[in-house]
């Protein structure tokens, strides 16, 4: 349809064919003219709305969406801000401005793999390399940088000589606001957190690249914190190195929301740190010490990838963990609420990364399912959700009994918070038993707890 042209799928889906993976975006780069193209297909713009953007399109044939854009080449050695981009006419143009080799290829309608930039040799080789000059690569967009590290932790390649130590004389600019937003270092984390191997290589790049202290300091803040070896062994008995066994393990369905949860789940370790008897370093209060930390890491960088539940759920898992471990000790009005929260699912996760990253010896995998499996099933005993959950017990008693039952509550009503809750636990403690509160004993329960709060 349109002779002496050229269009081909680019970019990450080639080299996913090439290593024989499956591929979820496949994208097209062409030097047909857009005006051309809209008389055989129908485009829907999806171009950025920033300055000197080029348009970019969407394309649905066959019920498969293709992403197209134009060849085009960009001004050298200017940041992603500055950048001016114009029309090329080949692809060995376009493939020039792009960011690492194995990521420059371009495929034809007969499988040919097109490759200006040396992409084949390179994943052959396991190498991940900016294309051209990585210094003019990281110049102009410093997201590059991390794209790097994320794609050798992927892969399990190597950073040439060259690439690392411009990724190590450039890493100042992810600290450059002109240069790189916020909302690009969270996603770059967010991609990395896919797999929690992977993951825990990222990190590992982002220390030795002494990267950390710029974009995580919140992480880098834990470094040189030690564990009792023996309760710890693993990861050197640092704190740093347990987080990375757990990412290793990761949870049961290794998806990004869980293993963030996991990266963060002992943050709070920088700020309580105390010393035992015996000289190894205990941290009381940790987890509650780190929700103001994660929630300070969602402010600074969005994590726009994240839901607002999947950032509840974070900061749920990070205040928690340490109950996953108890939980026959808990009341079944606290286990309750935990098993039904929305948060449960991640707060399993990282439970389980936390005690599989001890290894076998401390680790009892038989036990740690039993334990969940009795708590859930308990659960189930006395609701099904936290709507039941909370009318299971104001069936039976609310604030206005207890104001009717003890007048004097009218000039105290901050007692009834704690008193409701010490009645909840009395009652679905009898439900949990098969057995339906009298009220009398309720009442009874109540008086109790009224004179202990009145002596204490």
């Amino acid at each position: 349809a349109f002779p002496g042209t050229q269009s081909l799928i680019v970019g990450g889906a080639v080299r996913d064919y090439l290593l024989d993976v499956v591929s979820h975006d496949v994208d097209i780069a062409t030097n047909v003219p857009f005006e051309s193209l809209t008389e055989h297909f129908e485009l829907q713009d999806i171009t950025k709305n920033t300055v000197n953007a080029q348009p970019v399109s969407i394309i649905v044939h066959d019920g498969i969406t293709f992403e197209i854009a134009q060849f085009r080449t960009d001004s050298v050695g200017t940041s992603r801000k500055e950048n001016v981009a114009t029309v090329a006419q080949t692809f060995e143009e376009d493939s020039a401005r792009r960011d690492i080799t194995i990521n420059a290829m371009g495929l034809d309608r007969n499988l040919k793999v097109i490759d200006p930039q040396g992409g084949q040799a390179d994943l052959r080789a396991g190498l991940i390399k900016c294309v051209g000059d990585p210094n003019l690569r990281f110049e102009e967009d410093a997201t590059r940088i991390l794209r790097v590290l994320r794609f050798a932790s992927k892969f399990n390649f190597v950073i040439p000589h060259d690439t690392a130590l411009a990724i190590f004389n450039n890493r100042h600019r992810l600290l450059d606001r002109s240069q790189i937003s916020p909302e690009s270092i969270a996603k770059e984390i967010f991609k990395a957190a896919h797999d929690g191997v992977q993951f825990a290589c990222f990190i590992c790049f982002l220390d030795r690249f002494n990267i950390s202290e710029l974009i995580l300091p919140e992480w880098a803040a834990l470094n040189g914190f030690t564990h009792d070896p023996i309760h710890h062994p693993e990861g050197g008995s640092t704190v740093q190195g347990h987080i990375i066994e757990c990412l290793i393990q990761g949870g049961f369905d290794n998806d990004p929301v869980a293993n963030i949860a996991i990266l963060c789940h002992d943050l709070g370790k920088a700020t309580t740190r105390g010393i035992k008897e015996n000289g190894h370093s205990n941290y009381h209060g940790h987890e509650g010490a780190g929700v103001p930390i994660v929630q300070g890491i969602f402010d600074r960088l969005r994590f726009n990838d994240l839901s607002a539940q999947d950032k509840e759920d974070i900061l749920f898992a990070t205040e928690r963990h340490m109950l996953i471990h108890n939980l026959r000790d808990l009341s079944i009005r606290t286990l309750a609420k935990l098993v039904l929260s929305r948060g449960w699912n991640v707060l399993k996760q990282v439970g389980y990364a936390d005690e599989a990253s001890r290894g076998h010896e401390l680790f009892d995998w038989n036990e740690f399912t039993d334990r969940l499996f009795w708590a859930e099933s308990r659960v189930k005993n006395v609701a099904r959700n936290r709507d039941e959950l909370r009318l299971r017990v104001k069936e039976h008693v609310d604030g206005n009994k207890l104001l009717t039952w003890f007048p004097e509550l009218e000039s105290n009503r901050k007692a009834l918070s704690p008193l409701l809750s010490a009645l909840a636990d009395f009652i679905l403690e009898c439900i949990d038993c098969g057995e339906a509160p009298p009220q009398q004993d309720i009442r009874t329960v109540a008086k109790d707890y009224l004179a202990y709060l009145n002596n204490n």
